[in-house]
């Protein structure tokens, strides 16, 4: 199993690129990082690093986020990732809510 350290400094390493991938393909930018998790801004989109893959994103997508948006931001993800040496593979969807009196969420992939 590959462990935690490894995958945040690979995840360091990578953010730079998968930050210009988001921003290239969809005009959003990154919001928060966490574990192998990058979150757009406004939740749009959540990015998993793929730890035992070089190069291999996942893609998730919000569960509100219209057919028509998401298609575009799938084929435009897809298109900018392959030009920079990256594969992203979409998912699911998810949802996100917030833990009662915590300042923490709960992130459902359905």
């Amino acid at each position: 199993m590959i462990g935690l350290n490894y995958l945040h400094i690979k995840l360091m390493r990578d953010l730079e690129k998968i930050r210009f991938i988001i921003k290239e393909a969809t005009g959003l930018d990154i919001a928060y990082v966490y574990d192998d998790l990058v979150f757009s801004e406004h939740g749009v989109i959540i990015i998993q690093c793929v730890a035992a893959i070089e190069n291999r994103l996942f893609c998730y997508f919000h569960k509100d986020c219209l057919s028509e948006d998401m298609r575009q931001m799938i084929e435009n993800l897809n298109n900018v990732s392959r030009i920079n040496g990256v594969s992203i593979e979409f998912v699911s969807k998810f949802d996100m809510e917030q833990v009662a009196g915590k300042e923490e969420f709960q992130i459902n992939f359905l």
